[in-house]
């Protein structure tokens, strides 16, 4: 499935967009999971300012698919 994340490099805040509704997980290189949060619209904002910067993973878990996709935090 087709995941689309904005704005990439992003200040603060992303917007998922992606027909896949389900677990919403934000990793970083090491794959150790930061945020969770559950998507259910095919537009879904997450608040990541209290993250450090550098380059993240963000994952949806569906019960019929999976999609990755990376991003950088400024």
């Amino acid at each position: 499935a087709t995941l689309r994340v904005f704005p990439n490099p992003t200040p603060g805040s992303i917007a998922i967009m992606s027909p896949l509704n389900g677990k919403v997980t934000i990793s970083n290189l090491a794959g150790e999971a930061l945020l969770i949060g559950e998507k259910t619209t095919s537009s879904h904002v997450m608040d990541l300012y209290d993250l450090p910067a550098g380059l993240y993973f963000v994952e949806i878990q569906a019960p019929f698919g999976r999609t990755v996709s990376k991003f950088v935090k400024d």
